[in-house]
């Protein structure tokens, strides 16, 4: 077990709209492509819709019928993405009022020392060293601290709070400010 002798040690509090933001954040980062079986199902409700107008109206709809079915595949292609992380945030919402996940939400004590970091809260202890740390995004609500590529622990922090933390890790972890530092 690691362990830590603080030099920076700050108390917060973890809100469901704090983990909410790691999730809008890690959409943000992920590269918008399409997936084939979005594709599939997008061309599949076109062309149903092309077929439906083109029987019931006939040839003469002909204009109509291939309004309507591209107007289908682009409304499923650009609506499903906001759909999809709209219903995560929801999950995330549904999941944090179940008794079982009550821990990960509530207050937290971040210490900061040369050998790692510590989140101490009233059911867990969790200790990493700084080479544990991936990547860190300040945000002007908050700090984002990832450990794997979208896993993050969320730290709202205020203004003093924020500076002495950034200052540790940049004293200590300074790989992992480098790739993006700040988001305005």
């Amino acid at each position: 077990m690691i362990s830590i002798t603080p030099e920076v040690s700050v108390r917060y509090e973890i809100r469901p709209a704090d983990l909410e933001a790691v999730l809008s954040e890690n959409a943000r980062r992920r590269p918008a492509r399409l997936s084939m079986p979005l594709m599939s199902f997008a061309l599949t409700a076109g062309m149903l819709t092309f077929l439906c107008i083109y029987l019931i109206v006939g040839r003469a709809a002909m204009p109509t019928a291939i309004f309507g079915g591209a107007f289908v595949v682009g409304a499923v292609v650009l609506w499903s993405p906001r759909r999809a992380r709209e219903m995560a945030v929801k999950r995330v919402a549904l999941r944090l009022t179940e008794p079982g996940n009550a821990f990960l939400i509530g207050p937290r004590t971040l210490e900061l020392g040369a050998e790692g970091f510590a989140v101490r809260g009233p059911d867990s202890d969790l200790r990493y060293t700084w080479v544990a740390l991936k990547r860190v995004l300040e945000m002007p609500d908050r700090i984002l601290l990832y450990l794997t590529d979208f896993s993050a622990h969320p730290l709202p922090l205020n203004g003093a709070d924020t500076q002495s933390v950034i200052a540790v890790i940049r004293k200590y972890a300074a790989h992992a400010l480098a790739p993006e530092r700040s988001r305005q």
